[in-house]
């Protein structure tokens, strides 16, 4: 082989690795799902302890491939609630969830509720909404910053998402509002999350990320043909 023919091939397989490094950098993973993460929040809702965020398991819900997201909030709050996750091209969802406050047993929704945009915009904005029997629940959710740096107890995070809820729950001719913010972190995953007096004009109350385990998926290099190597 000549040094030019050489030097072509060599510059391929870089063009190849710089593409796919490219790719990997451009889907950033906002809500990273692995059995095994765990992410630790303060204050909780109740006084004795942190609340602690944990993907505990898998399980096919109506043939879907899920990830059992399990939030415990401290014992003398007591209150624990798991949802049941999975993505796909578009949205992170939930298909069941359960709750030991209200929400016993499990309860899946007639459409599967969208949580969050996969590679979201400012501007993205969508509604999930379920009939829970008793009551209707519907949330508005508006992407408001996808660039935001946070400084939390576990650390500065740039690039993070700002999104804007609206919780509607109606029982009856009455409807209750809940006004939130969320903040997600690249590779980390929710790393604020806030209530809002009406209308979000100040905090109620705010629970911020103080520590985090990630379990990183294997990550491989792209099939390189073997004739660009050959002599």
């Amino acid at each position: 082989m000549g040094p030019t023919c050489l030097l072509k091939r060599i510059s391929l397989v870089a063009v190849l690795m710089l593409s796919f490094l490219s790719l990997e950098a451009d889907a950033a993973d906002y809500f990273p799902l692995q059995v095994g993460n765990r992410w630790t929040y303060s204050p909780s809702y109740g006084d004795k302890g942190d609340r602690v965020d944990t993907i505990v398991g898998t399980e096919t819900v109506n043939g879907t491939f899920t990830y059992i997201w399990n939030r415990q909030e401290a014992p003398d709050d007591n209150y624990n609630e798991k949802r049941w996750y999975a993505k796909d091209d578009s949205y992170v969802k939930f298909y069941r969830i359960w709750g030991n406050e209200g929400l016993d047993p499990p309860f899946n929704p007639i459409s599967p509720w969208r949580v969050f945009k996969l590679n979201p915009i400012v501007g993205d904005t969508w509604i999930s909404e379920a009939d829970f029997g008793a009551f209707d629940f519907k949330t508005t959710y508006y992407v408001e910053s996808t660039t935001d740096d946070v400084t939390v107890p576990a650390g500065t995070f740039s690039n993070c998402v700002r999104v804007r809820e609206l919780n509607e729950m109606t029982l009856g001719n009455q409807t209750e509002y809940e006004y939130e913010k969320h903040w997600y972190a690249p590779s980390v995953g929710p790393v604020i999350y806030r209530d809002y007096a009406a209308s979000w004009s100040s905090v109620n109350f705010s629970q911020e990320l103080v520590s985090y385990t990630i379990i990183k998926s294997r990550q491989t290099m792209p099939w390189i043909p073997l004739l660009l190597l050959e002599d």
